[in-house]
C-alpha cells in the first residue's frame, strides 16, 4: 500500500514537473525580459530565474529524473520488471502526446523556491555546466520555413493568445498578405469614380454632391476621363467664397499606376510621392480606375480609414452602389 501511494504521489509530481519546465521555458528571454518591466507581473518574477540559463535547464531536468526515477521504482516493487517497461512506454506516450499546458503563472508561483534551490546548488550546476553544457541550446531561435508557416502560427496566437488582441494578430496577417494583391483588385473602378471637368462652376450645389457622394477626392478631367489633368481636393473647394471653375481649385499633381502591379509597389510610391490618389491604368495605358492610401491602408488593418471629410463609412461600398446604379441605367438606355 505503501509502495502504491509513494508511486502515485511521485508520478503525480512528475506530471506537475512536466508542466513548470514548459511553463518556464515556452517564452523567449525577449519576450519576457519587455513584460518584466511590469513588476506586478508573472514575468517578472519569472525573468530573474531564467537568467540562471543552463543552470536551470540542468536544475530542472535533475528533480524531473529523480521524480521519474522513483515512481518508476516504486512501480517495479507493485508488479515486476515487464510492467515497468510497459508502464515506461506508456508513460512517455502519454506526456509526448497531452503536452502540458503553457502557463507563466505556474512558473512564477515557484520562482523563489526555484531560485534558492539554484543559489544553493550554483557551485555543482556551474561546475557540470561548463563540461556539458556547451553542446546544448536552451532556447533555439525561431526560423520560419514560408510566409504561410508564419501566418499559420499568428492564426494559432490568435485563437489562444490572452494578452494579445485579434485586431492586432489580424492586422499582422493582413500585413504579411496586402502586398500580393493587386491594384486591379483594390482600386475603385472606372463606372464608380466621380469625376469633375476641368470648366465645372463649382457652386453651392456642386459642392453638396460631392459632400454626398462620400469621397474627399475626385479626379479632374479634360474632355473624356481618359485625360485627367489634376486632382480636386474637396477641403481645398469647401473653403472657396465664391464658385470658380474645378481648374482653378485643383492640385495639379497626377501620378498613375498600373492595375498589374501590387499593392505593396503602390504602398512605396504613395509614401515617395506624398500624394494620396493614383490614376489606374491597363496595360493600354486606358485609365480603369483610382487606387487612394486609403484602399492600401483598409487592406492591412481590415477596416475603412476615413478622413473628416468622408460621408460612408465604407467608400468602396459606395463605389460598388454606384457602379450598380449605372450599369442599369445603362441598360435601360439600350432598351
Amino acid at each position: 500500500m505503501l509502495h502504491l501511494i509513494l508511486f502515485i504521489l511521485f508520478i503525480s509530481a512528475s506530471l506537475y514537473g512536466f508542466s513548470i519546465i514548459t511553463s518556464f521555458e515556452f517564452m523567449s528571454m525577449g519576450e519576457l525580459k519587455r513584460q518584466a518591466h511590469n513588476p506586478s507581473s508573472d514575468a517578472a518574477r519569472v525573468y530573474p530565474v531564467r537568467t540562471y540559463g543552463i543552470e536551470l535547464w540542468f536544475l530542472l531536468r535533475f528533480f524531473q529524473g529523480i521524480f521519474l526515477s522513483v515512481s518508476f521504482l516504486e512501480l517495479y516493487f507493485l508488479s515486476n520488471g515487464f510492467w515497468v517497461t510497459i508502464g515506461t512506454i506508456i508513460f512517455f506516450m502519454y506526456v509526448t502526446a497531452r503536452r502540458p499546458q503553457k502557463n507563466l503563472h505556474r512558473a512564477a508561483q515557484v520562482s523563489v523556491v526555484i531560485e534558492r534551490l539554484l543559489i544553493i546548488a550554483h557551485p555543482v550546476f556551474r561546475s557540470v555546466a561548463s563540461y556539458l553544457g556547451r553542446n546544448i541550446e536552451i532556447e533555439k531561435p525561431i526560423m520560419f520555413e514560408s510566409k504561410e508557416a508564419l501566418i499559420e502560427i499568428l492564426r494559432n496566437n490568435e485563437e489562444n493568445s490572452k494578452t494579445v488582441s485579434k485586431d492586432v494578430i489580424e492586422i499582422a496577417i493582413n500585413s504579411l498578405q496586402f502586398g500580393e494583391k493587386l491594384v486591379g483588385d483594390t482600386m475603385t473602378p472606372l463606372a464608380a469614380v466621380h469625376f469633375v471637368k476641368e470648366n465645372e462652376l463649382l457652386s453651392p450645389v456642386v459642392l453638396s454632391e460631392l459632400h454626398d457622394s462620400g469621397f474627399s477626392r475626385f479626379p479632374v478631367c479634360k474632355g473624356t476621363n481618359q485625360t485627367i489633368i489634376g486632382t480636386l481636393y474637396i477641403k481645398d473647394a469647401l473653403k472657396l467664397k465664391k464658385p470658380q471653375p474645378a481648374s482653378e481649385v485643383m492640385r495639379h499633381e497626377v501620378f498613375y499606376c498600373n492595375e498589374m502591379q501590387n499593392l505593396d509597389t503602390a504602398l512605396k510610391a504613395f509614401l515617395k510621392v506624398k500624394h494620396h490618389m493614383f490614376i489606374v491604368v491597363n496595360e493600354f495605358e486606358d485609365v480603369v480606375g483610382v487606387l487612394s492610401i486609403e484602399d492600401i491602408l483598409r487592406e492591412i488593418i481590415g477596416s475603412p480609414i476615413m478622413d473628416e471629410f468622408d460621408q460612408h463609412e465604407d467608400l468602396r461600398e459606395v463605389a460598388k452602389q454606384l457602379a450598380k446604379a449605372k450599369k442599369i441605367e445603362h441598360q435601360k438606355e439600350l432598351v
